[in-house]
């Protein structure tokens, strides 16, 4: 139960970031509240540990060695590749 509790915080806590990244001014009073609750601090340590890439940003991974995949890894990994330069070959 204190999992899924956990959970739900985590789910609404990660809600409500995203929420005040689109409003600057409610965000501003959201942290002036949160400095006057002496929390401020837990908030900050909390939104670092559930940092997430930017929309549009790229990430890139490649294993060391191809050879460390599974078979089937092998095969979508090509796949996915392919893919890949396709479309960028169709995007310009």
């Amino acid at each position: 139960m204190f999992a899924s509790a956990r959970l739900l915080i985590k789910k609404l806590l990660f809600k409500a970031v995203g929420f005040l990244s689109t409003r600057p001014r409610l965000k501003s009073w959201a942290v002036i509240v949160a400095d006057g609750l002496g929390i401020a601090a837990r908030l900050r340590q909390i939104h670092q540990g559930m940092a997430f890439p930017q929309a549009g940003a790229e990430i890139r991974y490649e294993p060391a060695k191809l050879s460390q995949l599974t078979p089937r890894a092998r095969q979508i990994y090509s796949e996915l590749k392919s893919a890949i330069k396709r479309q960028k070959k169709e995007d310009g």
